[in-house]
């Protein structure tokens, strides 16, 4: 399965851009309070390995809710963003 963003995917121009993104938004309290929320919620359903149904599920909601494309299904629950680097 291939979910279409309805924006285009989010672009970061290296490693580095990415780290800086994710470094900054650390000290974001709406950003913290999403990530616990959001571990919180994965660790309330622990699934065996090859067999994560719902942390599929709801990897898939939250990329498609930041408008990354993504595949899924990849050995059966495997979830792919595509965060890409522009044309290159």
């Amino acid at each position: 399965t291939v979910a279409a963003a309805a924006e285009s995917p989010l672009v970061v121009s290296d490693r580095a851009a990415l780290a800086e993104i994710l470094q900054g938004a650390k000290g974001d309290a709406e950003f913290r309070k999403w990530m616990t929320e959001l571990r919180r919620e994965l660790h309330q359903k622990p699934e065996l390995m090859y067999k994560e149904f719902e942390t599929s599920k709801v990897v898939q909601r939250e990329l498609a809710a930041l408008g990354v494309p993504f595949t899924a299904g990849i050995g059966g629950t495997g979830v792919v963003g595509v965060i890409g680097a522009g044309e290159g």
